[in-house]
């Protein structure tokens, strides 16, 4: 498996109502949690998909091994950043791209690693955590429905896939509701 991992975070956060990726969580930025997470995977690419506002806070990130890609498509909704994080792994000839959010900072190093560890039995090339019968993340996307992905359109990803074909679906159920739940209004998860 050639695995690149990608951290979506152009997002406008307009309902949040303030720049979410800078807020504080828990004594750090948000989305620094969320790098410093994948900090430890072994990935061929590991790469933050922004929207071009990622300048006015660039400084207050520690990126370590993670590069920065813009999606300038970002207003058309999440489905513009999946089809970049894809578009990026094709690119670098991997075969698998894992998908997490920037404003999940909860997803653990463990539950990484074990969706990681199933994707690599699995036949199915949509494997993704699930806390009961909740989509969560992170989403691994394998390259034979890269063609799928990057037809995508509007503010819903891999869901769109996964409903109009199940059978494509390997679920690795996860008992912890960090991994469906982003952060809301007021900070919490």
């Amino acid at each position: 498996m050639k695995l690149c991992v990608t951290i979506l975070a152009a997002g406008k956060s307009e309902r949040f109502g303030s720049q979410k990726l800078v807020a504080d969580y828990k004594g750090k930025p948000m989305l620094q949690w969320v790098i410093d997470r994948v900090a430890f995977l072994k990935a061929h690419r590991k790469a933050l998909i922004v929207n071009p506002t990622w300048k006015e806070i660039r400084e207050n990130f520690q990126l370590r091994d993670v590069e920065v890609l813009y999606n300038l498509n970002y207003e058309e909704g999440i489905a513009s950043s999946v089809r970049t994080a894809i578009s990026a792994g094709a690119a670098e000839h991997c075969d698998t791209v894992m998908i997490l959010l920037g404003d999940m900072p909860e997803v653990r190093p463990e539950v990484m690693e074990k969706v990681l560890e199933e994707a690599r039995t699995s036949d199915k090339p949509i494997v993704a955590a699930y806390f009961g019968d909740t989509k969560g993340f992170p989403t691994l996307v394998k390259s034979p429905v890269f063609p799928d992905v990057l037809s995508l359109r509007g503010d819903e990803g891999i869901r769109q896939i996964i409903e109009e074909k199940p059978e494509l679906l390997h679920r690795v159920l996860i008992d912890d509701p960090r991994i469906v739940k982003d952060v809301d209004h007021d900070g919490r998860v």
